[in-house]
Protein backbone atom coordinates (compact mmCIF):
# COMPACT_ATOMS: atom_id res chain seq x y z
CA UNK A 1 0.00 0.00 0.00
CA UNK A 2 1.38 3.44 -0.98
CA UNK A 3 2.63 5.91 1.72
CA UNK A 4 -0.11 8.59 0.58
CA UNK A 5 -2.76 5.67 1.02
CA UNK A 6 -2.39 5.02 4.61
CA UNK A 7 -2.26 9.11 5.69
CA UNK A 8 -5.61 10.92 6.06
CA UNK A 9 -3.70 13.68 6.08
CA UNK A 10 -1.54 13.35 3.30
CA UNK A 11 -3.77 11.56 0.98
CA UNK A 12 -6.74 12.05 1.42
CA UNK A 13 -8.72 14.94 -0.63
CA UNK A 14 -8.84 18.21 1.48
CA UNK A 15 -12.18 19.55 1.82
CA UNK A 16 -13.93 22.11 4.01
CA UNK A 17 -15.85 20.56 6.67
CA UNK A 18 -18.39 22.71 8.06
CA UNK A 19 -20.27 20.41 10.09
CA UNK A 20 -18.59 17.45 13.10
CA UNK A 21 -19.09 13.87 11.86
CA UNK A 22 -21.49 13.69 15.15
CA UNK A 23 -23.21 16.71 14.29
CA UNK A 24 -22.30 17.91 17.49
CA UNK A 25 -18.96 20.66 17.78
CA UNK A 26 -18.66 23.35 15.19
CA UNK A 27 -15.51 23.68 13.73
CA UNK A 28 -15.02 26.86 14.91
CA UNK A 29 -14.86 25.78 18.44
CA UNK A 30 -11.23 24.62 18.46
CA UNK A 31 -10.44 28.07 16.91
CA UNK A 32 -11.75 29.01 20.57
CA UNK A 33 -8.51 27.59 22.07
CA UNK A 34 -4.99 28.78 21.92
CA UNK A 35 -3.75 25.40 20.90
CA UNK A 36 -6.41 25.47 17.96
CA UNK A 37 -5.36 28.90 17.29
CA UNK A 38 -1.65 27.90 17.70
CA UNK A 39 -2.19 25.35 15.04
CA UNK A 40 -3.47 27.21 12.32
CA UNK A 41 -1.11 29.81 12.81
CA UNK A 42 1.97 27.21 12.08
CA UNK A 43 -0.21 25.32 9.15
CA UNK A 44 -1.13 28.64 7.86
CA UNK A 45 2.73 30.14 6.98
CA UNK A 46 1.20 32.77 10.08
CA UNK A 47 4.54 35.73 10.18
CA UNK A 48 5.86 35.22 13.88
CA UNK A 49 6.30 38.30 15.68
CA UNK A 50 9.68 39.49 15.38
CA UNK A 51 10.64 42.65 17.41
CA UNK A 52 13.89 44.86 16.08
CA UNK A 53 15.23 44.91 19.46
CA UNK A 54 14.53 41.06 20.15
CA UNK A 55 15.84 40.34 16.54
CA UNK A 56 19.42 42.55 17.90
CA UNK A 57 19.76 40.91 20.97
CA UNK A 58 19.07 37.02 19.37
CA UNK A 59 21.79 37.78 16.64
CA UNK A 60 23.84 39.50 19.19
CA UNK A 61 23.77 36.22 21.37
CA UNK A 62 24.01 33.52 18.37
CA UNK A 63 27.21 35.61 16.98
CA UNK A 64 28.49 34.90 21.13
CA UNK A 65 28.15 31.25 20.65
CA UNK A 66 29.20 31.11 17.10
CA UNK A 67 32.88 32.33 18.46
CA UNK A 68 32.69 30.39 21.85
CA UNK A 69 31.68 27.42 20.16
CA UNK A 70 34.57 27.93 17.77
CA UNK A 71 37.25 28.00 19.90
CA UNK A 72 36.04 26.04 22.92
CA UNK A 73 38.28 23.26 22.41
CA UNK A 74 40.88 24.76 21.02
CA UNK A 75 42.79 23.90 24.09
CA UNK A 76 42.71 20.97 22.88
CA UNK A 77 44.73 21.38 19.73
CA UNK A 78 48.10 20.63 21.34
CA UNK A 79 47.18 17.15 22.07
CA UNK A 80 45.97 16.63 18.59
CA UNK A 81 49.38 17.72 17.39
CA UNK A 82 51.34 15.29 19.03
CA UNK A 83 49.19 12.48 16.99
CA UNK A 84 50.41 11.29 13.24
CA UNK A 85 48.40 13.88 10.72
CA UNK A 86 47.99 16.16 13.64
CA UNK A 87 46.25 18.89 12.01
CA UNK A 88 43.60 16.71 10.59
CA UNK A 89 42.37 15.70 13.98
CA UNK A 90 42.83 18.82 15.06
CA UNK A 91 40.84 19.92 12.32
CA UNK A 92 38.07 17.38 13.16
CA UNK A 93 38.19 18.20 17.05
CA UNK A 94 37.01 21.97 15.75
CA UNK A 95 34.45 21.29 13.69
CA UNK A 96 32.73 18.85 16.32
CA UNK A 97 32.86 20.36 19.16
CA UNK A 98 31.87 23.51 17.38
CA UNK A 99 28.76 21.00 16.58
CA UNK A 100 27.58 20.41 19.98
CA UNK A 101 28.15 23.80 21.72
CA UNK A 102 26.90 25.90 18.89
CA UNK A 103 23.60 23.26 18.25
CA UNK A 104 22.81 23.80 21.96
CA UNK A 105 24.06 27.22 22.36
CA UNK A 106 21.53 27.96 19.54
CA UNK A 107 18.76 26.20 21.40
CA UNK A 108 19.08 27.80 24.44
CA UNK A 109 18.97 31.54 22.50
CA UNK A 110 16.07 30.44 20.58
CA UNK A 111 14.30 29.60 23.17
CA UNK A 112 14.38 32.61 24.95
CA UNK A 113 14.42 35.06 22.04
CA UNK A 114 13.15 32.67 19.37
CA UNK A 115 9.89 34.73 17.24
CA UNK A 116 6.86 33.50 18.05
CA UNK A 117 3.44 33.55 16.09
CA UNK A 118 0.49 35.83 18.76
CA UNK A 119 -1.09 32.62 19.81
CA UNK A 120 2.29 30.84 20.70
CA UNK A 121 3.03 34.03 22.98
CA UNK A 122 -0.53 33.71 24.87
CA UNK A 123 0.19 29.85 25.09
CA UNK A 124 3.05 30.36 26.47
CA UNK A 125 2.33 33.19 28.97
CA UNK A 126 -1.20 31.33 29.88
CA UNK A 127 -0.19 29.39 32.38
CA UNK A 128 1.78 32.03 34.72
CA UNK A 129 2.79 28.64 37.27
CA UNK A 130 4.09 27.55 33.62
CA UNK A 131 6.33 30.74 33.33
CA UNK A 132 7.54 31.03 36.78
CA UNK A 133 8.76 27.66 36.50
CA UNK A 134 10.27 27.88 33.27
CA UNK A 135 12.25 30.76 34.36
CA UNK A 136 13.74 29.05 37.76
CA UNK A 137 14.29 26.30 35.64
CA UNK A 138 16.72 27.94 32.86
CA UNK A 139 17.99 29.76 36.07
CA UNK A 140 19.24 26.47 38.09
CA UNK A 141 20.38 24.75 34.20
CA UNK A 142 22.36 27.72 33.65
CA UNK A 143 23.82 28.10 37.66
CA UNK A 144 24.51 24.37 37.36
CA UNK A 145 25.82 24.20 33.97
CA UNK A 146 28.07 27.24 35.08
CA UNK A 147 29.80 25.48 37.82
CA UNK A 148 29.87 21.93 36.62
CA UNK A 149 32.87 23.36 34.32
CA UNK A 150 34.78 24.50 36.81
CA UNK A 151 37.22 22.06 37.22
CA UNK A 152 37.77 21.76 33.44
CA UNK A 153 38.16 25.92 33.37
CA UNK A 154 40.70 25.37 36.14
CA UNK A 155 42.77 22.87 33.66
CA UNK A 156 42.19 25.37 30.80
CA UNK A 157 43.82 27.90 32.97
CA UNK A 158 46.66 25.61 34.38
CA UNK A 159 47.89 23.86 30.62
CA UNK A 160 48.06 27.21 28.63
CA UNK A 161 50.70 30.14 28.58
CA UNK A 162 50.22 33.29 30.40
CA UNK A 163 49.13 35.63 27.31
CA UNK A 164 45.94 32.73 26.63
CA UNK A 165 45.59 31.57 30.22
CA UNK A 166 42.24 33.65 30.96
CA UNK A 167 40.66 33.20 27.72
CA UNK A 168 41.07 29.71 27.53
CA UNK A 169 39.63 29.60 31.38
CA UNK A 170 36.67 31.95 30.47
CA UNK A 171 35.99 30.19 26.92
CA UNK A 172 36.00 26.96 28.45
CA UNK A 173 33.83 27.95 31.10
CA UNK A 174 31.32 29.50 29.02
CA UNK A 175 31.26 27.66 25.67
CA UNK A 176 31.89 24.50 27.41
CA UNK A 177 28.63 24.75 29.67
CA UNK A 178 26.03 25.15 26.65
CA UNK A 179 26.05 21.58 26.54
CA UNK A 180 25.46 20.81 30.20
CA UNK A 181 22.42 23.63 30.49
CA UNK A 182 20.88 22.47 27.69
CA UNK A 183 21.37 19.06 29.38
CA UNK A 184 20.12 19.71 32.83
CA UNK A 185 17.02 22.04 31.47
CA UNK A 186 15.95 19.22 29.52
CA UNK A 187 15.98 16.80 32.54
CA UNK A 188 14.41 19.06 35.23
CA UNK A 189 11.63 20.11 31.99
CA UNK A 190 10.92 16.31 31.89
CA UNK A 191 11.00 16.20 36.08
CA UNK A 192 8.88 18.65 36.42
CA UNK A 193 6.09 17.49 33.55
CA UNK A 194 6.35 13.88 34.54
CA UNK A 195 6.41 14.43 38.89
CA UNK A 196 3.34 14.61 40.93
CA UNK A 197 1.01 13.91 38.17
CA UNK A 198 -2.80 12.65 39.17
CA UNK A 199 -4.22 10.36 37.49
CA UNK A 200 -5.95 12.48 35.17
CA UNK A 201 -3.01 14.56 34.69
CA UNK A 202 -1.11 10.94 33.59
CA UNK A 203 -3.93 10.27 30.99
CA UNK A 204 -3.64 13.31 29.49
CA UNK A 205 -0.31 13.10 29.58
CA UNK A 206 -0.68 9.72 27.59
CA UNK A 207 -2.95 11.57 25.11
CA UNK A 208 -0.41 14.30 24.80
CA UNK A 209 2.00 11.81 23.78
CA UNK A 210 -0.47 10.01 21.53
CA UNK A 211 -1.08 13.23 19.59
CA UNK A 212 2.84 13.55 19.02
CA UNK A 213 2.58 9.94 17.92
CA UNK A 214 0.00 10.76 15.22
CA UNK A 215 2.02 13.78 13.80
CA UNK A 216 5.42 11.96 13.78
CA UNK A 217 3.84 9.18 11.64
CA UNK A 218 2.33 11.68 9.23
CA UNK A 219 5.82 12.64 8.97
CA UNK A 220 7.39 9.37 8.68
CA UNK A 221 5.29 8.89 5.70
CA UNK A 222 5.41 12.34 4.19
CA UNK A 223 9.21 11.01 3.97
CA UNK A 224 8.51 7.78 2.29
CA UNK A 225 6.37 9.36 -0.44
CA UNK A 226 8.58 9.85 -3.80
CA UNK A 227 9.02 13.68 -5.14
CA UNK A 228 5.55 13.37 -7.33
CA UNK A 229 3.88 12.17 -4.34
CA UNK A 230 5.09 14.74 -2.11
CA UNK A 231 4.44 17.93 -4.36
CA UNK A 232 0.72 16.27 -4.97
CA UNK A 233 0.31 15.96 -1.17
CA UNK A 234 1.51 19.92 -0.74
CA UNK A 235 -0.63 20.72 -3.47
CA UNK A 236 -3.59 18.77 -1.76
CA UNK A 237 -2.14 20.87 1.61
CA UNK A 238 -2.93 24.03 -0.12
CA UNK A 239 -6.37 23.35 -0.81
CA UNK A 240 -7.42 23.57 2.43
CA UNK A 241 -4.97 26.35 3.32
CA UNK A 242 -6.95 28.52 0.47
CA UNK A 243 -9.96 27.47 1.25
CA UNK A 244 -9.57 28.99 4.74
CA UNK A 245 -9.42 25.78 6.77
CA UNK A 246 -10.35 25.35 10.28
CA UNK A 247 -8.34 24.23 13.29
CA UNK A 248 -11.19 21.33 13.01
CA UNK A 249 -10.27 20.60 9.70
CA UNK A 250 -6.80 20.02 10.62
CA UNK A 251 -7.14 18.53 13.71
CA UNK A 252 -9.30 15.96 12.14
CA UNK A 253 -6.70 14.82 9.03
CA UNK A 254 -4.04 14.56 11.90
CA UNK A 255 -6.19 12.70 14.59
CA UNK A 256 -8.59 10.97 12.56
CA UNK A 257 -8.53 7.29 11.17
CA UNK A 258 -4.56 7.39 11.93
CA UNK A 259 -2.17 6.45 9.31
CA UNK A 260 -1.17 2.85 9.46
CA UNK A 261 1.84 2.09 11.54
CA UNK A 262 4.19 -0.71 10.87
CA UNK A 263 4.92 -2.98 13.73
CA UNK A 264 8.03 -4.35 14.08
CA UNK A 265 9.32 -7.87 14.40
CA UNK A 266 9.89 -9.47 17.57
CA UNK A 267 13.90 -9.59 16.15
CA UNK A 268 13.70 -5.93 15.33
CA UNK A 269 12.39 -5.32 18.98
CA UNK A 270 15.38 -7.57 20.70
CA UNK A 271 17.79 -5.50 18.42
CA UNK A 272 16.55 -2.42 19.29
CA UNK A 273 16.39 -3.36 23.04
CA UNK A 274 20.34 -4.41 22.70
CA UNK A 275 21.05 -1.38 21.05
CA UNK A 276 19.59 0.85 24.28
CA UNK A 277 21.06 -1.51 26.76
CA UNK A 278 24.90 -1.20 24.88
CA UNK A 279 24.04 2.68 24.65
CA UNK A 280 23.32 2.56 28.36
CA UNK A 281 26.58 0.96 29.32
CA UNK A 282 28.60 3.15 27.05
CA UNK A 283 26.88 5.87 28.92
CA UNK A 284 27.42 4.49 32.18
CA UNK A 285 31.22 4.18 31.26
CA UNK A 286 31.65 7.21 29.68
CA UNK A 287 30.36 8.97 33.15
CA UNK A 288 32.53 6.84 35.35
CA UNK A 289 35.36 8.08 33.91
CA UNK A 290 34.33 11.63 33.68
CA UNK A 291 33.78 11.50 37.84
CA UNK A 292 37.45 10.03 37.92
CA UNK A 293 38.65 13.11 36.06
CA UNK A 294 36.98 15.63 37.51
CA UNK A 295 37.64 14.37 40.89
CA UNK A 296 41.18 14.12 40.41
CA UNK A 297 41.23 17.36 38.29
CA UNK A 298 39.23 19.35 41.79
CA UNK A 299 41.31 17.55 44.19
CA UNK A 300 44.89 18.80 41.95
CA UNK A 301 44.12 22.33 41.12
CA UNK A 302 41.21 23.72 43.04
CA UNK A 303 41.64 22.23 46.97
CA UNK A 304 42.73 18.81 48.20
CA UNK A 305 39.35 18.03 49.90
CA UNK A 306 37.40 14.35 48.70
CA UNK A 307 34.03 16.62 49.41
CA UNK A 308 34.78 19.00 47.30
CA UNK A 309 35.90 16.67 44.72
CA UNK A 310 33.12 14.81 44.96
CA UNK A 311 30.31 17.24 44.68
CA UNK A 312 32.05 18.87 41.70
CA UNK A 313 31.98 15.22 39.91
CA UNK A 314 28.65 14.62 40.52
CA UNK A 315 27.19 18.08 39.27
CA UNK A 316 29.39 17.42 36.17
CA UNK A 317 27.65 14.07 35.76
CA UNK A 318 24.59 14.88 36.69
CA UNK A 319 24.21 18.18 34.53
CA UNK A 320 25.42 16.12 31.33
CA UNK A 321 23.72 12.62 31.70
CA UNK A 322 20.43 13.10 30.96
CA UNK A 323 21.66 14.66 27.18
CA UNK A 324 24.93 12.07 26.50
CA UNK A 325 22.60 9.14 27.45
CA UNK A 326 19.92 9.97 24.99
CA UNK A 327 22.34 10.93 22.53
CA UNK A 328 24.62 8.00 22.54
CA UNK A 329 20.93 5.33 22.36
CA UNK A 330 19.66 7.51 19.76
CA UNK A 331 22.44 7.81 17.60
CA UNK A 332 23.98 3.94 18.17
CA UNK A 333 20.53 3.10 16.87
CA UNK A 334 21.02 5.42 14.12
CA UNK A 335 24.39 3.95 12.75
CA UNK A 336 23.04 0.79 12.64
CA UNK A 337 20.01 1.57 10.65
CA UNK A 338 22.10 3.85 8.05
CA UNK A 339 24.40 0.40 7.97
CA UNK A 340 21.64 -1.56 7.53
CA UNK A 341 19.99 0.42 5.38
CA UNK A 342 16.66 0.62 6.95
CA UNK A 343 16.66 4.44 8.18
CA UNK A 344 14.26 6.51 5.92
CA UNK A 345 16.35 9.87 4.78
CA UNK A 346 14.75 12.99 6.05
CA UNK A 347 12.94 14.85 3.31
CA UNK A 348 15.66 17.47 3.12
CA UNK A 349 18.30 14.76 2.77
CA UNK A 350 16.17 13.38 -0.41
CA UNK A 351 15.64 16.38 -1.80
CA UNK A 352 19.53 17.42 -1.92
CA UNK A 353 21.00 13.81 -1.58
CA UNK A 354 24.77 14.98 -2.87
CA UNK A 355 25.09 17.72 -0.70
CA UNK A 356 23.72 15.44 2.48
CA UNK A 357 25.96 12.70 1.75
CA UNK A 358 29.15 15.09 1.84
CA UNK A 359 28.12 16.80 4.83
CA UNK A 360 27.25 14.16 6.51
CA UNK A 361 30.52 12.20 5.68
CA UNK A 362 32.44 15.26 6.98
CA UNK A 363 30.11 14.95 10.04
CA UNK A 364 31.38 11.27 10.69
CA UNK A 365 34.81 12.05 9.86
CA UNK A 366 35.40 14.81 12.08
CA UNK A 367 33.38 13.17 15.03
CA UNK A 368 35.89 10.14 14.43
CA UNK A 369 38.85 12.28 14.83
CA UNK A 370 37.84 14.37 17.45
CA UNK A 371 38.44 11.53 19.77
CA UNK A 372 42.48 12.46 18.88
CA UNK A 373 42.77 14.13 22.52
CA UNK A 374 40.82 11.48 23.96
CA UNK A 375 43.04 9.53 23.22
CA UNK A 376 45.95 11.66 23.97
CA UNK A 377 44.49 12.65 27.11
CA UNK A 378 42.71 9.09 28.57
CA UNK A 379 45.81 7.29 27.83
CA UNK A 380 47.98 9.63 29.72
CA UNK A 381 45.15 9.62 33.06
CA UNK A 382 45.26 6.12 33.12
CA UNK A 383 48.54 5.36 32.33
CA UNK A 384 49.45 2.93 35.40
CA UNK A 385 46.53 -0.10 34.59
CA UNK A 386 46.53 -1.10 30.57
CA UNK A 387 43.57 -2.90 31.27
CA UNK A 388 41.64 -0.23 32.86
CA UNK A 389 43.20 2.14 30.43
CA UNK A 390 42.11 0.02 27.34
CA UNK A 391 38.34 -0.13 28.70
CA UNK A 392 37.74 3.17 29.78
CA UNK A 393 39.59 4.79 26.61
CA UNK A 394 37.69 2.51 24.15
CA UNK A 395 34.42 3.08 26.05
CA UNK A 396 35.10 6.83 26.03
CA UNK A 397 36.05 6.83 22.21
CA UNK A 398 32.74 5.13 21.22
CA UNK A 399 30.48 7.21 23.45
CA UNK A 400 32.30 10.56 22.59
CA UNK A 401 31.81 9.70 18.39
CA UNK A 402 28.06 9.01 19.27
CA UNK A 403 27.32 12.01 21.15
CA UNK A 404 29.48 14.19 18.84
CA UNK A 405 27.62 12.48 15.71
CA UNK A 406 24.43 13.85 17.23
CA UNK A 407 25.18 16.91 16.74
CA UNK A 408 27.27 17.31 13.50
CA UNK A 409 24.73 15.22 12.09
CA UNK A 410 21.89 17.84 13.58
CA UNK A 411 24.33 20.98 11.75
CA UNK A 412 24.58 19.02 8.86
CA UNK A 413 20.78 18.42 8.25
CA UNK A 414 20.61 22.47 9.20
CA UNK A 415 22.19 23.32 6.42
CA UNK A 416 20.74 21.24 3.94
CA UNK A 417 17.10 22.75 4.72
CA UNK A 418 18.59 26.54 4.83
CA UNK A 419 20.39 25.48 1.35
CA UNK A 420 16.72 24.35 0.05
CA UNK A 421 14.83 27.62 1.53
CA UNK A 422 17.21 29.68 0.24
CA UNK A 423 18.12 28.09 -3.15
CA UNK A 424 15.68 25.38 -3.72
CA UNK A 425 13.55 25.44 -6.24
CA UNK A 426 9.98 26.58 -5.34
CA UNK A 427 8.33 22.83 -5.52
CA UNK A 428 11.34 22.46 -3.38
CA UNK A 429 10.55 24.97 -0.60
CA UNK A 430 6.94 24.07 -0.11
CA UNK A 431 7.93 20.39 0.28
CA UNK A 432 10.60 21.63 2.89
CA UNK A 433 8.20 24.15 4.64
CA UNK A 434 5.28 21.27 4.98
CA UNK A 435 7.83 19.02 6.59
CA UNK A 436 8.42 21.77 9.08
CA UNK A 437 5.04 22.44 9.46
CA UNK A 438 4.63 19.16 10.89
CA UNK A 439 7.64 19.49 12.77
CA UNK A 440 6.50 22.57 14.40
CA UNK A 441 3.24 20.81 15.57
CA UNK A 442 4.63 18.37 17.07
CA UNK A 443 7.13 20.43 18.69
CA UNK A 444 3.92 23.15 19.77
CA UNK A 445 2.11 19.60 20.87
CA UNK A 446 5.55 18.80 23.37
CA UNK A 447 5.88 22.52 24.89
CA UNK A 448 1.95 22.89 25.45
CA UNK A 449 0.62 22.52 29.11
CA UNK A 450 -1.89 19.67 30.56
CA UNK A 451 -4.21 22.48 31.03
CA UNK A 452 -4.41 23.50 27.67
CA UNK A 453 -4.08 20.65 25.63
CA UNK A 454 -7.20 18.90 28.02
CA UNK A 455 -8.77 22.15 26.99
CA UNK A 456 -8.09 21.66 23.53
CA UNK A 457 -8.94 17.85 23.76
CA UNK A 458 -12.74 19.29 25.05
CA UNK A 459 -13.12 21.11 21.66
CA UNK A 460 -12.07 18.60 19.51
CA UNK A 461 -14.95 17.12 17.32
CA UNK A 462 -16.28 14.07 19.22
CA UNK A 463 -15.19 11.09 16.98
CA UNK A 464 -11.21 12.64 17.18
CA UNK A 465 -12.25 13.16 20.90
CA UNK A 466 -13.45 9.86 21.91
CA UNK A 467 -10.70 7.69 20.03
CA UNK A 468 -8.41 9.89 22.38
CA UNK A 469 -10.27 9.31 25.44
CA UNK A 470 -10.36 5.29 24.94
CA UNK A 471 -7.22 4.60 23.86
CA UNK A 472 -5.96 6.04 27.17
CA UNK A 473 -8.77 4.91 29.17
CA UNK A 474 -10.01 9.12 30.39
CA UNK A 475 -13.98 9.37 30.38
CA UNK A 476 -15.25 12.88 29.38
CA UNK A 477 -16.55 13.36 33.02
CA UNK A 478 -13.60 13.45 34.02
CA UNK A 479 -12.07 15.52 31.62
CA UNK A 480 -14.94 17.59 32.56
CA UNK A 481 -13.80 17.87 36.01
CA UNK A 482 -10.54 18.80 35.64
CA UNK A 483 -10.87 21.20 33.42
CA UNK A 484 -13.51 22.52 35.97
CA UNK A 485 -10.99 22.12 38.77
CA UNK A 486 -8.30 24.00 36.91
CA UNK A 487 -10.46 27.20 36.20
CA UNK A 488 -11.29 27.36 39.39
CA UNK A 489 -7.59 27.26 40.79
Amino acid sequence: MAASERSPLLGRELVHFSVDLAGGTPPESLSGTLLGRCFSSIVQGETPIDPLCQKITRYSCKAFVVVCSGIVKVVFIPANLTLPVGPLFATGNIIAYFSIEYVNGGKIVDDVFGPKTQAQIELESHNKMSARKKIVIISSATLAGLIAQVPLAFAAYTNNSPPFQLTAALTTLIAGSFFSIQSTKLSLEDIAKNSFLSTTEKQLLSIKNDMIGHIREHRRLFAEMGYGEKIQAVSRFKQLKISNGTSSDYARLLFSNPPTKITPSRGSRALSRGIAVGGSLLTASYETAMVLYIWGLTKSLILESNSLAGSCAGLFVATGVYMTGKSVIYTCQRVFDMIMCRRQPDVGEQIRYKTAFCLKTVAILSSALANGATVVIWGDFFDSNEAEKLYFTSSLCASTFFVLLTFTFEVAENIIDELIQRYGSQADKKIINLNNALKGLEALIEKTSLQDCAHFLHHLPPQIRNHFLERCQLTSQALEEYLQQRTNV
